[in-house]
């Protein structure tokens, strides 16, 4: 199916409208002001009740550099929320995975920083106000 529109902004269901507004929002007022431009990352879980793809575009947007899985450049795991799919399989192991691959990451002397949707939103220029002004 289309996800984007012709001006390579992405499709909005109805559910999805509210959730990328805010998303857009944020993006206005982090523009040329993000922490993240430039770094790498890994999302687990969706953000600010986007799906998983327009998650991984909003970070993108923020100028990050977003991987499916962590490697020696990783700088950030971006805990956002679990779909009950994603909780099924932390529950089965995948999240013991990824603790080990932190655990190896951080033997190697690599710097891994964990952020929970909160902490990401307050590093941003008036993101967390914007997710709280927004959802009211």
């Amino acid at each position: 199916p289309k996800r984007f529109n012709k001006d390579g902004s992405p499709l909005q269901s109805g559910k999805q409208q509210r959730p990328r507004r805010i998303a857009d929002e944020i993006l206005r007022n982090s523009l040329g002001n993000s922490p993240f431009a430039g770094k790498y990352m890994v999302l687990v879980g969706t953000l600010l009740g986007l799906d998983r793809e327009d998650s991984a575009a909003f970070l993108s947007q923020l100028g990050a550099s977003v991987q499916s899985d962590i490697n020696m450049q990783t700088q950030y795991i971006i805990q956002g929320t679990l779909s009950e799919s994603d909780l099924a399989q932390s529950l089965a192991g995948i999240s013991a995975r990824r603790q080990k691959d932190i655990a190896d990451r951080n033997e190697d002397g690599q710097a891994l920083t964990i952020l929970s949707q909160r902490q990401l939103l307050a590093m941003l220029p008036a993101g967390l106000e914007t997710a709280s002004d927004q959802e009211r």
